[in-house]
């Protein structure tokens, strides 16, 4: 009798042990490689809308107070020809930045979108940086400078300030 009992206590251990722990999957963090996907998808859909408005809303709101963002978004449009059909997003190592206490206190990317092939038979690159989280200055999250470039990554147009 007292193996039995043995037994139900390891089922029950073993049963909660099990069933207790269970992660919720529908609160999915975005990565940021998630994240430079849909910045992308955004950023080619107002190319190819010639899109100002929608474009300057995803720069900062430091970079969109220092430059004239709508004249340069105007000027790269004006060289892009055609619709986006195919690109390449090259994500690097990820983010860059730094910490304290374990939470991010400066976290940015640089993806480039590469190898962006348009019904006009052009291929282009599009660089950009953008600010995830900055605690020294709020103001810098966002794009803060992107650029535009042919195939031999000759640049056709800057929106912000690379340096």
């Amino acid at each position: 009798m007292e193996i039995k009992r043995i037994i139900a206590f390891c089922l029950c251990i073993i049963i909660f042990t099990f069933s207790g722990c269970t992660i919720n999957s529908s609160k999915k963090v975005k990565t940021e490689l998630e994240h430079s996907e849909e910045v992308t998808e955004k950023i080619l859909k107002c190319f190819d809308d010639r899109n100002i408005e929608d474009l300057e809303k995803m720069f900062s709101k430091k970079t969109k107070s220092n430059f004239d963002i709508p004249s340069q978004i105007q000027a790269a449009f004006n060289l892009y020809n055609g619709k986006s059909l195919s690109y390449e997003l090259h994500f690097g190592d990820g983010p860059a930045g730094g910490w304290i206490d374990g939470e991010w206190v400066d976290k940015h990317l640089y993806p480039e979108i590469g190898d962006i092939k348009t019904d006009a038979n052009d291929i282009y690159s599009i660089l950009y940086w953008e600010y995830l989280v900055y605690e020294k200055d709020k103001s810098m999250v966002g794009i803060e400078c992107m650029s535009l470039h042919d195939k031999d990554n000759n640049t056709l147009a800057e929106i912000g300030d690379f340096s």
